[in-house]
């Protein structure tokens, strides 16, 4: 499967400061949400996501 730039970024980060790299080196992250609007969105995404499914497990 070949992606684009934006989408393996999206992908490399979307845990966002959960990410172990991310709390090594945050700057990373802080350039690869520069470099793409892709990658906030999935990490909110992903966010939005586990707390759906947190929600309705608890249920």
């Amino acid at each position: 499967m070949v992606l684009l730039p934006e989408e393996a970024l999206a992908i490399r980060w979307h845990m966002g400061a959960y990410d172990d790299a991310a709390k090594a080196d945050s700057r990373a992250m802080a350039a690869a949400m520069a470099a793409s609007p892709w990658v906030w969105r999935l990490q909110e995404a992903d966010m939005c996501a586990a707390w759906i499914d947190e929600r309705e497990a608890g249920q």
